[in-house]
């Protein structure tokens, strides 16, 4: 009898506490975690500053937090995430809010270099099929549209009841559109395909990713390959030019200029400078082509960046 009488006396102390109280409470909490939103931020710190504000402007929405966390976003390079928050944000700005024209620039700046993906259907895709994009479930009104995407790497799922489910996995970067293909490969190919960025996934090709496959190699693999090559290449050239050097000057001995004659050991040293001549050029000629190879793959690869874009962080009101 007694604990249900303390029971009764604890809810009614409970449901007496003023709505200030709460409330307070609340922007309290929301207050302290913007602050700290704010601090991981200037320590560039993106992933905590991002946390820190989405969960502050969950507790109490507040427009400049949302402004912040778009900003945020934007900084660690989920463009669609960030163009969708500052599109949000700018709705709820008034007019004469001296932050809407910034967010309006973030909205139409991140419309252009937000990467954007396009499912293609045809004749044969089939009527039912569905696409799980990461975490995002796709039905055929969405197929031919430019879906904006985050930078880096994604994966789509594709589903019918008439064919195996897919895998297609794929890499954006700034500013592009890829184009995937949802008909159902041929029973003999497999079910995982991945995709490369700006071209069309054909039905049962081995396409590339997009932060590299190379000749179906990764593309560190790649270019760990084609360094590789080069450098054998550089150590075959400088090696073989070494001992041809060698043999020219024993030539160079055993042969006389005024007779032009040489000993028989002067003829085959002058014979074996000529083949490490050749050997070395060639070396030298792999040391190019595997070193040139190898800086292209590196310098080329996707690095899935981030925005540069600076802006006022603003207050959280």
């Amino acid at each position: 009898m007694r604990s249900a009488i303390f029971f009764v006396l604890l809810l009614g102390s409970a449901l007496c506490i003023p709505p200030t109280a709460l409330a307070q409470s609340t922007t309290v909490a929301a207050v302290a975690l913007f602050d700290e939103g704010r601090a991981a931020m200037q320590r560039g710190d993106f992933d905590v500053a991002c946390a820190k504000f989405k969960e502050s402007n969950r507790i109490g929405p507040a427009v400049g937090t949302a402004f912040n966390l778009a900003n945020c976003e934007e900084k660690r390079g989920r463009m669609a995430t960030a163009w969708v928050l500052f599109r949000q944000v700018a709705a709820q700005m008034n007019p004469d809010d001296p932050r809407l024209s910034v967010a309006n620039e973030r909205v139409a700046a991140l419309g252009k270099r937000a990467p954007r993906v396009i499912f293609t259907a045809d004749g044969r895709t089939p009527t039912d099929t569905r696409v799980r994009l990461d975490d995002l479930e796709l039905a055929s009104a969405s197929f031919g549209s430019a879906i904006p995407l985050d930078l880096g790497g994604h994966h789509a799922v594709i589903r019918s009841a008439s064919a195996p489910p897919r895998t297609l996995t794929f890499v954006v970067a700034e500013g592009e559109t890829i184009s995937l293909g949802l008909t159902p490969p041929a029973t003999h190919q497999p079910a995982t395909l991945a995709a490369a960025p700006g071209r069309t996934q054909e039905p049962g090709t081995d396409a590339a990713v997009g932060d590299g496959r190379v000749l179906g190699l990764p593309r560190p693999k790649a270019t760990l390959l084609a360094g590789g090559v080069g450098a054998a290449g550089l150590a075959l050239g400088i090696i073989t030019g070494i001992v041809g050097l060698h043999e020219q000057s024993v030539a160079d001995g055993e042969c006389s200029t005024v007779t032009r004659t040489c000993s028989r050991r002067g003829h085959d040293a002058n014979q074996s400078a000529k083949e490490m001549a050749t050997v070395s050029s060639v070396g030298f000629v792999f040391a190019i082509l595997g070193g040139g190879t190898a800086g292209y793959l590196y310098f080329t690869a996707p690095t899935g960046g981030r925005s540069e874009a600076s802006l006022g962080a603003g207050g959280r009101w």
